[in-house]
């Protein structure tokens, strides 16, 4: 437990033995003292496993994430887990894949555990909370022109969330979609953020930063295409003599809907100066319609992710990076 995130252990025993079990299903939830539920706001974590030599036991690990710091030293809460096999609506989690298993045929629904609904298992616990570092105002860097900074972040043992504020290279939608943590030992990805402050964007109310726990810059409110974000990542600092180091490899936009046919013929001429060929494919129903890329022709080895990549390079769809700030020396 610490402010900014709880997480626990678990096992299960008594469940039918099916080794081929596609995943578990029920629900699980965290209440806070006052019983209401603690959602995370996106930010948890789930996986289970079947204990090897052990027929019929399961262990797993959970996590959320609360949507206020804690500033308690010492919390009250209540874990919530149902085990439920009638309804493949409630999905705790699946088990690791095997590669090398035979798939299902098509149309058949593998296994799942519980065979039917077992019951609600609930526990009560205090915990100590393990206190969260703040930092503040540090450098910004600028990497191909751009300008980029990190106003505050929070950091806990667990977990980071952090504001990341940067010079959109165009008025448009310019999001980090690739960004990590890096201790020099283990790297944690970012598992998700929002925008808080957009200059050429109108954000939802609500969604804007709160003027209390995050705060966009003055200075920053003038500059040109201007965006902060507030990101969140399952890695923090557990040895305090080790460093963190926030990674942003590149900004990039989404494609839209419609691509110009000029920016794609464009694209298809540097795509094959690399060995890259692709069809465009649309399609019409009565629900509407879709479209997508379909690579023909790739170069020995490259996956088509990575054709992907370069197929928003080639649109001009990605700015690159890397910019790397140093959160703790």
């Amino acid at each position: 437990m610490d402010a900014l995130r709880a997480g626990l252990g678990f096992t299960i025993t008594g469940l039918p033995d099916v080794p081929d079990a596609a995943g578990l299903l029920g629900q699980i939830y965290m209440n806070d003292a006052d019983g209401n539920p603690i959602w995370g706001s996106g930010i948890g974590s789930i996986e289970i496993n079947h204990v090897e030599g052990q027929p019929g036991v399961i262990q797993g690990s959970w996590s959320v994430g609360f949507n206020e710091p804690v500033q308690e030293s010492e919390i009250q809460l209540q874990w919530v887990i149902t085990l439920d096999g009638t309804s493949m609506n409630n999905y705790i989690a699946g088990f690791p894949f095997d590669p090398e298993a035979t798939p299902y045929p098509s149309g058949t629904i593998p296994p799942y555990l519980p065979e039917g609904y077992v019951g609600t298992y609930t526990f009560d616990f205090t915990a100590e909370v393990a206190p969260m570092t703040v930092v503040e105002n540090l450098p910004s860097v600028v990497v191909n022109g751009i300008e980029m900074l990190v106003p505050k972040a929070l950091i806990t043992p667990s977990m980071t969330q952090l504001m990341v504020c940067y010079q959109k290279p165009t008025e448009k939608d310019w999001w980090i979609y690739s960004a990590y943590l890096s201790d020099f030992k283990t790297e944690g990805p970012m598992i998700g953020g929002s925008v808080v402050y957009d200059t050429d964007y109108s954000l939802k109310p609500g969604t804007e930063a709160d003027g209390v726990l995050w705060v966009v810059p003055a200075e920053f409110q003038t500059v040109e295409h201007g965006r902060c974000l507030i990101l969140n990542f399952l890695q923090g600092q557990s040895n305090p003599g080790n460093p963190l180091i926030l990674t942003v490899t590149a900004l990039q936009i989404s494609p839209p809907e419609i691509i110009p046919d000029a920016e794609v013929e464009a694209a298809r001429a540097i795509l094959l100066a690399q060995g890259i060929e692709f069809d465009i494919w649309t399609s019409q129903g009565q629900g509407g319609g879709g479209g997508g890329v379909n690579f023909t022709v790739l170069p020995e080895g490259m996956t088509q992710e990575e054709a992907w990549q370069k197929y928003n390079e080639a649109l001009g769809y990605v700015y690159p990076g890397p910019w790397s700030i140093t959160l703790i020396q």
